[in-house]
């Protein structure tokens, strides 16, 4: 079975977070390692993501001095234990095979970066699409330019070997922008990529 290891940056996201978590909890299909990383909420995240503790024994959650959304995705990625990191933020949700189908690429084509397309609106995602190999270049304009790619890391799966042997990181300097930046460095050392035209995030 494909393993994902999924890393949640929370920040005074008691709202949401429940809802986030579950639909990645409930991914089909596929083997999930959830993370949670409390980055020093004022609200009652920790209280909330602690339930989920009690009712998911296989959550992982961890809580740090608030100190930005790069520290707590780095915090993340060093407690991750699967071969595969994904990003997703704590007010959104995924469709419930966004991650089998994210890794069956990554697998099946020894590809080392798939892309998703994504939803901005609570309406159901459209479903439909083929899947296309691209090449950095390619990426690289359209993480730069107005497109369905962006320069986002939620609509992304990676290999964890890249991004530790490559000492690949998210800069907590950074206000801005830090996703591109993240995502420049790990292209330099990704071969192929590809894009499910499919909105498997939401």
């Amino acid at each position: 079975m494909n393993k994902v290891s999924v890393v949640v940056p929370c920040y005074n996201c008691a709202t949401t977070i429940e809802k986030c978590c579950i639909s990645i909890l409930n991914q089909e299909k596929i083997d999930i390692e959830l993370i949670c990383i409390d980055d020093g909420s004022t609200d009652n995240t920790w209280e909330v993501l602690c339930g989920l503790k009690a009712l998911y024994p296989k959550l992982i959650i961890h809580k740090i001095f608030n100190s930005g959304v790069s520290n707590a995705r780095n915090v993340g990625i060093s407690l991750s234990t699967n071969e595969f990191v994904g990003f997703v933020d704590a007010d959104d949700t995924i469709h419930k095979e966004m991650y089998f189908k994210m890794s069956t690429e990554l697998i099946m084509e020894n590809i080392d970066l798939v892309i998703c397309n994504f939803s901005t609106s609570d309406t159901l995602p459209k479903l439909v699409g083929e899947t296309e190999y691209i090449n950095q270049n390619d990426v690289l304009n359209a993480s730069l330019y107005n497109s369905d790619i962006q320069g986002f890391v939620w609509n992304r799966l990676y290999k964890k070997h890249i991004i530790i042997e490559n000492d690949i990181k998210f800069n907590p300097n950074m206000k801005a922008v830090e996703d591109l930046d993240f995502n420049l460095n790990y292209l330099q050392y990704a071969n192929s990529c590809t894009y499910i035209q499919e909105q498997l995030y939401n």
